[in-house]
This record gives structure tokens, sequence and C-alpha cells, in this order.
């Protein structure tokens, strides 16, 4: 059992903000639990797997490939 955090990395003219917030959400809580398992001895209950998403625009096309 695992939980997936993603988020989408593209988007089509002003909705580059839109990408970059979530990938910087994905990236910093990626860089936040890490610290907490190296340094605090964290360990969560269920496998956490981080992705970053292509292909949004398009009908989720990245996302739903990889499931």
């Amino acid at each position: 059992r695992y939980v997936v955090i993603g988020a989408q990395r593209d988007a089509w003219q002003d909705g580059t903000v839109k990408s970059a917030v979530g990938t910087a959400l994905l990236l910093e809580l990626a860089h936040t639990i890490s610290g907490m398992v190296k340094t605090d001895g964290y360990k969560p209950h269920r496998s956490v797997i981080f992705a970053s998403w292509s292909a949004g625009e398009f009908g989720a096309v990245g996302a739903t490939e990889w499931l």
C-alpha cells in the first residue's frame, strides 16, 4: 500500500504559474519528508511515491499512462 503525491508540470500559455506552483510544492514536500526520515527517524505508515507528470493539458495522458 502506498500514497501517491503528484503534480502536473506542463501548462499552456498563462498556465505556467499553475504548473510551477504544483511542482514547487511537490519538491518541497519531498524534501521535508526526506529530512524527517533522515533526522527524526520518521517512518510513514504507507510508502510514499512522489510523481511529476507531463501531458496534463492533453487529457492527463502522463498520469493516466502511469496508472
